[in-house]
């Protein structure tokens, strides 16, 4: 993925028509991600604007649209524990600068900056964290949960589960796939529409069992 960000931020860069579909996957959640990883500052060489290290988010999102700056380190504009602005390129309101003033940073040459996910309450990204970042968890349902069961074989809780989605190829199924069927179920003696509801619960054999 480096490739298509070589001499700029990652999360300036855009995907385009005939790109890696993984690049434009992560084009669009990027800016998420990105806000949801804080960095340690130790020896400087973190974005200023795009990178978030001052637990705000990307200081370009602060900016007025159209914009225009460098992509300067933070070591460029932190000097023996002073903050250059002048460095900065362009009207930064007083508010963030106060904000950042009260950052206690200090360079390390000999440390690397460290990043801290802020999903999890230990600072360690895991997929977990990830996904429910970025999907809402819908409730459990008992259906659902009663459905698998490790006691039972696979192939049984895997028709179970298929019948409950109307998803097996029954006469009435297949028919609303626009393919012509003749409707008879052939485990009844009198022909009778074959469908989910009447294959595992009104059939003759079914209630049986």
């Amino acid at each position: 993925m480096a490739k298509y960000y070589q001499r700029a931020h990652p999360l300036v860069k855009q995907w385009y028509s005939g790109q890696s579909q993984s690049w434009n996957a992560m084009c669009k959640i990027k800016r998420i991600v990105d806000h949801n990883i804080l960095w340690f500052i130790h020896k400087g060489d973190k974005a200023v604007w795009f990178d978030n290290w001052t637990n705000l988010g990307p200081l370009c999102n602060f900016l007025p649209e159209g914009s225009k700056h460098r992509n300067v380190k933070i070591s460029d504009i932190l000097v023996d524990g002073n903050w250059h602005w002048e460095g900065w390129d362009v009207y930064f309101p007083d508010y963030l600068r106060s904000t950042i003033n009260k950052l206690q940073i200090y360079l390390n040459p000999n440390r690397v900056d460290k990043p801290v996910w802020t999903s999890d309450n230990k600072g360690n990204f895991s997929v977990a964290s990830a996904w429910n970042l970025f999907k809402n968890k819908k409730n459990k349902n008992w259906v659902d949960s009663t459905t698998w069961h490790k006691f039972v074989p696979f192939k049984m809780n895997f028709i179970v589960w298929r019948a409950l989605r109307d998803n097996i190829p029954t006469d009435t199924r297949v028919s609303r796939m626009g393919i012509t069927t003749t409707f008879r179920c052939c485990c009844c003696r009198i022909p009778s529409t074959e469908g989910v509801e009447h294959l595992f619960c009104s059939v003759a054999f079914a209630q049986e069992v």
